[in-house]
């Protein structure tokens, strides 16, 4: 029997998004209530709701006393998503005219290659990468577009920028896409990780490694599993690993593509 909230969530989301756990037909209310306060306004409602109607037992889901609000997170996280990746896929439409083949990254690829559903995983932006040699003519064609550069750059070429930047896209309701070409950072806290050598040397395998595959319907170029789980594990470094979607994010994608993982060339990388 979980004895707190924390201990009911974790017993919830290790079933995984699948579901399998199911919940005591007992839990005190004091149990739930330390739940409540511990999923609401959390990026962990959605795919707490999701496994609480997988996870069957006394409770079910909809019984719940916060239960609409939990829901309401759900519904939310799915629009707002639908929203984003439809974001991406102009995005890749404008850089593939331009010969410039781009990657979904963090929620853009977890949400399609291990999620499977994009209520689950809550998004802020659409993260983008582009091969760091293509850097420069990706936001050219960008900013031709009509996308708006958050932070104007200071210098000529956006690849001599540490890892990335961030544009909005045009319209009344614009969504922020990040555009990056470094999976670890040459400046900051990441920059503790490699040096400067080290990071082009990772950058240049990690585009050679890069393999096709299916996302939404097109044929693009995705990001080698080991190195995804790097890009992962580097973010939650630079956030003092701090963060549970993103420890979850780790957890599940490694439960899914880990049996097939190079992890040698994890290592390596």
């Amino acid at each position: 029997m979980p004895e707190t909230g924390r201990d009911l969530l974790k017993a919830v989301l290790i079933g995984g998004i699948s579901g399998g756990t199911r919940i005591p037909d007992a839990v005190p209310e004091t149990v739930w209530n330390d739940l409540c306060a511990s999923v609401l306004g959390t990026d962990l409602a959605p795919l707490f709701f999701h496994s609480l109607q997988k996870a069957g037992g006394a409770a079910g889901g909809d019984a719940l006393p916060f239960a609409d609000r939990v829901r309401l997170a759900y519904d939310h996280t799915a629009v707002r998503n639908i929203v984003i990746q439809e974001e991406f896929l102009k995005v890749e439409e404008i850089l593939r005219a331009e010969n410039v083949l781009v990657s979904p990254l963090q929620g853009l690829h977890l949400i399609e290659t291990v999620y499977g559903n994009p209520a689950l995983r809550g998004m802020s932006d659409a993260d983008v990468y582009v091969p760091r040699t293509r850097a420069g003519d990706a936001c050219r064609a960008l900013r031709a577009a009509g996308y708006a550069f958050v932070w104007e750059f200071l210098g000529a070429d956006p690849a001599a920028y540490p890892s990335g930047v961030q544009f909005l896209s045009p319209g009344a309701k614009p969504v922020l896409v990040e555009v990056h070409w470094n999976l670890v950072r040459e400046a900051g806290i990441r920059s503790r990780i490699l040096s400067r050598g080290e990071t082009a040397a990772l950058a240049a395998e990690v585009e050679r490694a890069r393999v096709e595959g299916a996302y939404m319907g097109r044929e693009m170029k995705l990001l080698a599993p080991e190195h995804f789980l790097l890009s992962m594990l580097t973010h939650l470094f630079s956030h003092g690993f701090r963060g549970e979607k993103w420890l979850w994010d780790v957890v599940f994608f490694i439960e899914k593509h880990g049996g097939a993982m190079d992890w040698k060339r994890f290592m390596d990388a």
